[in-house]
């Protein structure tokens, strides 16, 4: 389920900021938000280059989805 699979690197990029696989997770996050047509959300998340507010947001809107 790529709803889940995106849910969770938003998770992993937001609670470990600071780790080796932050950027990754947050990258494949924004393109799983692409692939499934949520491309604002995706050009947010990639625009903001791993920003963690960014991501915090989206992952709010997410889950209001």
């Amino acid at each position: 389920d790529d709803s889940a699979a995106r849910r969770t690197l938003l998770q992993l990029a937001r609670q470990h900021p600071g780790s080796r696989q932050a950027a990754g997770a947050s990258f494949r996050a924004a393109i799983i938000a692409y692939a499934e047509g949520m491309y604002e959300v995706a050009a947010q998340e990639l625009d903001a280059r791993y920003d963690s507010r960014v991501i915090a947001t989206t992952m709010d809107v997410t889950d209001r989805e």
